[in-house]
């Protein structure tokens, strides 16, 4: 009886409440409306999420017999996808920080969602880590294997949960602007492929986390470099 109201509020959730309330939160932050909370407790909050979804993901993968920890059946390959993905995400953060992908206001509240100086990234690894483990067994894992075990669609069942599991990804990340939806839908679709070719979610969800905390350490790296640049101008003037 537990178990059957995990699983349903489990399909509730990540399907459907998880994106409408991602999406709500993206239109109060451009209104203005939401209150900036200091951002080590952001990563708290978090982390103490991404537990509680490990959790709930292994209940429901335990009760119903889903594989979600073994070990990668081609290490060399999932090593090379992996790199692949990583080179991706890596040109695209270097090759967009400059872009204006959201307005001021919400450039405001999400940088207290990541971090802000060397100090936040212990912290911030430590998040990247249970949200990379989370997100996949999540979404790559148990979200996956219930729809194409339940959905009705003959040979195409698999192709319509990658599908549906792409757009909730993606949906539930609606709080960072539709332009970071359009390359978490890649994103999402790439980890994937990345779980069929090795037959492993490990793989994903190593590559979820050095994707994450590459980020966070390159934001650092950026925001540390314009202190610098403004404290020279200001030396100058």
């Amino acid at each position: 009886m537990f178990i059957n109201f995990l699983l349903f509020f489990f399909l509730v959730f990540k399907l459907i409440v998880g994106p409408i309330a991602s999406v709500q939160l993206l239109y109060l932050i451009r209104a203005g409306k939401m209150r900036e909370r200091p951002r080590r407790l952001n990563f708290a909050v978090g982390i103490l999420w991404a537990a509680i979804n490990i959790w709930w993901a292994r209940e429901i993968a335990n009760s119903l017999g889903i594989t979600i920890f073994s070990w990668p059946a081609r290490i060399v390959t999932a090593l090379v996808l992996g790199a692949a993905v990583m080179s991706g995400g890596y040109l695209t953060t270097v090759l967009t920080k400059n872009l204006r992908w959201r307005s001021e206001v919400e450039d405001r509240f999400l940088r207290t969602m990541l971090p802000n100086a060397l100090t936040d990234l212990p912290l911030w690894i430590l998040l990247s880590v249970a949200v990379g483990i989370s997100e996949e067994l999540v979404f790559r894992g148990v979200l996956f294997n219930l729809l194409s075990r339940g959905l009705q669609f003959g040979s195409a069942n698999r192709i319509a949960a990658v599908l549906i599991c792409v757009a909730a990804f993606a949906m539930v990340h609606a709080y960072q602007g539709w332009k970071a939806v359009s390359y978490l839908a890649i994103f999402g679709a790439a980890m994937h492929l990345l779980v069929f070719v090795t037959g492993s979610l490990l793989p994903a969800m190593a590559v979820h986390f050095l994707n994450n905390s590459m980020v966070g350490v390159l934001l650092v790296r950026t925001l540390g470099e314009q202190k610098r640049n403004a404290a020279s101008a200001d030396a100058a003037i």
